[in-house]
């Protein structure tokens, strides 16, 4: 099961300048035979983070009251569905073929983009199904392709955010400590979620609430 994860509160007091502070989730899904790992086109604009035909892995803003696990369920959407498109019921499958390296797969990192500092918990996942349904979430993304991860990186036509994210990882070597340890401690992998879980409830309910948008201080002595 999904290794548990503390986060802790921070309150910001008044100051000189308040800058804009986010916090959310990539997902990061790797072919465990390829070291591939699964990209997004973006099919809508969120200024200044995304524009409409980039590519990208999956990445989700944390909602008002949701915890890192959370923010993962719903960040899921935009991979896959609980329906195939015969529209058979696939998630008792689907979550048993979504597993990760326990004490490995979360990596949180400390990103400025456009000026707005975002905490970012990046989480690593291996598909070992062949295939998938199209992400629930089909307004905002549709799904391309496995991609080496440093091809995404150097890609024209990247999201930045994804390429900040994809680049640190690759420089922490953080892709192939996962890999290297999928195939050699193989009693680490478990998976992410039960077989029950539901990626249109955790999807469907966590975007009824705004986003989670903290304002840190910045003092001039």
């Amino acid at each position: 099961m999904f290794i548990k994860k503390c986060l802790e509160e921070q309150e910001y007091a008044i100051s000189v300048e308040k800058i804009g502070a986010l916090s959310g989730v990539a997902i990061v899904l790797i072919h465990p035979q390829t070291g591939l790992i699964w990209t997004v086109k973006e099919l809508s604009p969120k200024n200044p983070t995304r524009t409409v035909g980039e590519y990208s892995i999956p990445l989700e803003t944390r909602k008002v009251d949701e915890n890192v696990r959370g923010n993962i369920e719903r960040a899921m959407a935009e991979i896959y569905d609980d329906i195939d498109i015969e529209g058979k019921d696939i998630r008792a499958v689907r979550n048993e073929q979504t597993v990760h390296v326990n004490g490995a797969s979360l990596m949180t990192m400390d990103i400025t983009f456009a000026g707005i500092q975002i905490s970012c918990d990046c989480m690593c996942m291996f598909y070992t199904g062949d295939t998938f349904p199209p992400p629930y979430n089909n307004m905002e993304v549709a799904g391309y392709a496995w991609v080496r991860p440093e091809a995404l990186v150097t890609a024209d036509n990247t999201r930045p955010l994804a390429q900040l994210v994809v680049r640190e990882l690759l420089r922490k070597n953080h892709l192939a400590k996962n890999r290297e340890a999928f195939y050699s401690e193989p009693w680490r992998v478990q998976t992410v979620f039960s077989s029950e879980f539901a990626v249109r409830d955790a999807f469907n309910k966590g975007e009824l609430k705004p986003d989670q948008i903290a304002k840190k201080t910045r003092i001039y002595v």
